[in-house]
């Protein structure tokens, strides 16, 4: 990943959890969420992806949304949606 950042989309650090189901593969996995927007998010956790593995990935108030791994570099990568979601839901009561 390099220090330019050519993201579109505003986010938030969020520091929320999601629930992740890599492509044929069904065990999911609890990662941590930071900056979440509408259009993906950065995850971290123990979880081993590659880029364009597609990820099923379930979140409080938002729900199921399909996505594909953007990049990975240690413990952390992006995700990006398939469709956009609300992410102000996800920070919701």
């Amino acid at each position: 990943m390099s220090g330019l950042d050519n993201r579109n989309t505003p986010r938030t650090d969020s520091h929320l959890l999601a629930s992740i189901r890599v492509e044929q593969d069904h065990q999911r996995h609890e990662v941590r969420v930071h900056n979440l927007s509408d259009g993906g998010m950065m995850g971290e956790g123990n979880l081993h992806v590659k880029r364009g593995n597609r990820l099923e990935i379930e979140m409080r108030n938002i729900g199921k949304v399909d996505g594909s791994v953007a990049w990975v570099q240690d413990d952390r990568f992006g995700i990006s949606f398939h469709r956009e979601v609300d992410s102000h839901l996800a920070r919701g009561a």
